[in-house]
């Protein structure tokens, strides 16, 4: 993934989805910094379910005002 993002835009949303597939939270900032537009689904998106109780996600949310 990281080689296609040289080539090409990849939505960091998308690559957070990835991530969070692996129980990893750390590519949601990146999201949240580049404003992506899909992040409206947030609280919403069920692929999202593992990583929600962490507190880095809740405050995310927080900064989202959600």
């Amino acid at each position: 993934m990281n080689e296609l993002t040289k080539e090409e835009y990849v939505t960091p949303y998308g690559i957070a989805l990835i991530f969070a597939g692996l129980n990893d939270k750390e590519w949601l900032p990146n999201a949240y910094e580049d404003q992506s537009h899909w992040l409206v689904w947030l609280n919403l998106d069920p692929r999202f379910d593992n990583v929600r109780p962490d507190p880095r996600f809740q405050e995310l949310l927080k900064r989202m005002k959600f």
